[in-house]
C-alpha cells in the first residue's frame, strides 16, 4: 500500500529570547491510505507542533529548520503559499481541540462550513448550502437547516466539536488531523466523537492522524502508534502488538497511568517533569525519570532498534549486538 505522507527528520525550532526550544526535534514517519496513526505523549512533547508544521501553521519565532514532508509524493514544505492554501483545508484538514477558539462567534455556523467550499471554488453557494445541511446531519447534529443558521455560542461543547468535524470534511480531504478532539469532553460524547470520525473515515477512505495524550482512546482508534517525549520519537509500531507488549520505559510509564474501564489496577504517575527543551540534551530524553537509566543513556542519544518488522524503540536497554541500526 503507497504512503500518502512522508515525514523525514523533521525539526522544528522557536527562537526566542531566552534560549532556542526544540520542540520537534528530528522525527520521521510515515501514513498509508485509509489507515489511523495515532501519536501519543504528555504535554509538550512535540505532538501538536509537528502536525503544525505538516499543515504549514508554525509561525514566528517558530520555524522549521530541517526536514522533508512528502504529501501524495510531494515536499509541501517547499511550495508557495499559494499551493498550501489550496491543500490546506482541501486535501489536508485539522480538527483542533478547543472549538470555541477555532469558530468564529459573528458568524453563523454554516457560513463558516461552507467557507472551505467556497474558498476552493469546489460548488456554487446554493449547492453549498445543501451540502452542508446534509452533512450536519451526518455529524449527528439534529434540526441541521435550523442550526445552520444559529452561531457557536448556541450549541454545546460536544456539538461544536462536530461543527469543527463537519468544516474539516466537508472538502472530503485524503488527510484528516485531529488534534486532541474528545479533550475536556465527557466520555458518552467522546465516543460519539470518535465514531463519527471513523465512519466519515471509512466513507472517504481518508487517512487520519490522531493526537491525543489518551492512551485508551488511542488504542480503541487506531492502526499504528508513535509515542512522543522531548520533541523525539521514543516508540512506534502496530496499535495491537504496542498494546499488548510496551516497550521503552516512557511508553510503559504512559499506560500505567491510563485508566482502563472494568480495571482495578492502581494507576502509577511518571516520576519527575519533562526536560526543559531550551537545554541540550546529551543522551536518551527520558534519561532522567527512568529507573532503569544506565550511565549511556546520560551520554549518548540510543539509537534505533527493531523489536519486530514493525515495533521498534530508541532505548539503551534493548540495543544488542546485531539489532542495532542507525536512525
Amino acid at each position: 500500500m503507497e504512503n500518502l505522507l512522508e515525514v523525514k527528520g523533521l525539526k522544528t525550532y522557536f527562537y526566542r529570547k531566552d534560549g532556542v526550544v526544540k520542540a520537534v526535534d528530528g522525527i520521521s514517519y510515515d501514513l498509508k491510505r485509509g489507515e489511523t496513526l495515532a501519536i501519543v505523549g504528555e504535554s509538550g512533547s512535540g505532538k501538536s507542533v509537528g502536525v503544525s508544521s505538516v499543515m504549514g501553521l508554525i509561525k514566528p519565532p517558530g520555524r522549521i529548520v530541517e526536514g522533508s514532508v512528502l504529501f501524495q509524493g510531494k515536499d509541501i514544505l517547499k511550495s508557495n503559499k499559494k499551493d498550501m492554501r489550496d491543500i490546506r483545508g482541501n486535501k489536508i484538514a485539522m480538527v483542533f481541540q478547543d472549538p470555541m477558539s477555532s469558530l468564529n462567534p459573528t458568524l453563523k455556523i454554516g457560513e463558516q462550513i461552507m467557507e472551505p467550499l467556497l474558498w476552493h471554488n469546489k460548488c456554487s453557494k446554493e449547492e453549498a448550502k445543501k451540502r452542508v445541511i446534509k452533512l450536519l446531519g451526518e455529524v449527528g447534529i439534529p434540526s441541521p437547516e435550523e442550526r445552520f443558521n444559529q452561531y457557536p455560542f448556541e450549541f454545546s461543547g460536544g456539538m461544536r466539536q462536530r461543527v469543527m468535524i463537519a468544516m474539516a470534511m466537508i472538502c472530503e480531504p485524503e488527510l484528516l488531523i485531529a488534534d486532541e478532539p474528545t479533550t475536556a469532553l465527557d466520555v458518552t460524547v467522546q465516543a460519539q466523537i470518535l465514531k463519527i470520525i471513523k465512519e466519515m473515515q471509512r466513507k472517504n477512505n481518508t487517512s487520519v492522524i490522531m493526537i491525543t495524550h489518551d492512551l485508551a482512546v488511542a488504542s480503541m482508534f487506531s492502526d499504528r502508534v508513535i509515542v512522543m517525549y522531548a520533541g523525539n520519537i521514543v516508540e512506534r509500531g502496530m496499535m495491537s502488538e504496542f498494546i499488548k507488549n510496551p516497550s521503552h520505559p516512557y511508553s510503559k510509564g504512559l499506560l500505567n497511568s491510563t485508566p482502563i474501564l472494568g480495571s482495578k489496577k492502581k494507576l502509577e504517575a511518571i516520576p519527575g517533569q519533562p526536560p526543559n527543551l531550551k537545554n541540550p540534551i546529551a543522551g536518551c530524553p527520558f534519561a532522567l525519570r527512568c529507573s532503569q537509566a544506565k550511565d549511556i543513556c546520560f551520554k549518548e542519544k540510543p539509537p534505533i532498534t527493531e523489536l519486530s518488522s514493525t515495533h521498534n524503540l530508541y532505548c539503551w536497554l534493548f540495543v544488542k549486538e546485531g539489532v542495532k541500526k542507525d536512525a
